[in-house]
């Protein structure tokens, strides 16, 4: 046996990784936060850390809207103090619309508010014109 299989099956052996694959799915679901925790990790059962949204019906030849109303990203800045580092994540989604040829029009964060707005467009849509996009005074791209 090469000296890398070695390596190998002790970690494997130390690491418990056979205990964790026959453990219940529940009971796996809490060693693996167990775990986390103990590492300072931030988990689903310490904090609120899903995207919650809501989504406007489809309507033909308009804009998509939807809004989301819980962000774990910016949770989790809050909650760690790198709150001045939001707006690099947020402005990414503007990034994001243009390597699509579509407009990303917000006017609220997560951050600043209780809501992310998000109205998606094409990049010659008329709407994007009523809706100047702008930086605020703390870097976020938004719109009018």
């Amino acid at each position: 046996m090469s000296i890398f299989a070695s390596i190998l099956r002790a970690v494997y052996r130390l690491s418990g990784v056979k205990k964790s694959f026959t453990l219940p799915e529940n009971e796996l679901r809490k060693e693996i936060e167990k775990q986390n925790r103990h590492r300072g990790v931030f988990t689903p059962t310490d904090h609120k850390a899903y995207y919650e949204m809501d989504v406007a019906p489809y309507e033909n030849s308009k804009p998509i809207y939807y809004e989301f109303t819980a962000c774990p990203a910016v949770e989790f800045a809050k909650r760690f103090g790198f709150a001045d580092i939001t707006p690099a994540l947020c402005n990414v989604d503007y990034a994001s619309m243009e390597l699509l040829h579509a407009k990303l029009v917000r006017t609220t964060t997560c951050v600043d508010g209780c809501r992310c707005d998000y109205t998606i467009c094409g990049d010659k849509d008329p709407y994007v014109k009523e809706h100047p996009e702008y930086r605020d005074e703390n870097g976020y791209r938004r719109n009018k």
